[in-house]
């Protein structure tokens, strides 16, 4: 269908926790359950951040201009991006990871070739 992607991307605009809710579950929850590190991230975040076709408001993780430590990414899988289509991952608030995922998610965006390398000093979170 090809207006898919655009009515998905409507309805993430309404609700960003859309992605785990209904048809768009198939792709954004299940097969992320019970991965953790580098397989969870090719599942949830991948899916997203590199796909081939991504979208133009869909920030390239790997091509960040700043800095980035462990707490830069946990804000961003916990909470997401208010008005944006960034999700808050954390099942506490309405997302699909719980806190030992989560953990496994920001040590492997922090040990990889995600770290930009830009400078030294531990990011802010701010919006990647």
């Amino acid at each position: 269908d090809p207006g898919a992607r655009e009515r998905n991307q409507a309805l993430a605009k309404a609700d960003r926790q859309a992605v785990f809710k209904g048809d768009c579950a198939r792709c954004h929850t299940v097969p992320s359950i019970g991965l953790t590190g580098g397989d969870l991230y090719k599942a949830a975040c991948g899916i997203c951040h590199d796909a081939e076709n991504k979208a133009t408001m869909v920030p390239a993780l790997r091509e960040l201009k700043h800095p980035t430590d462990r707490a830069f990414w946990m804000q961003w899988i916990r909470n997401g991006k208010a008005s944006s289509l960034m999700p808050a991952f954390d099942l506490k608030q309405g997302g699909i990871l719980d806190e030992d995922q989560m953990t496994s998610l920001a040590d492997f965006l922090d040990s990889t070739a995600f770290k930009s390398g830009k400078a030294t000093a531990p990011a802010k979170a701010t919006q990647p």
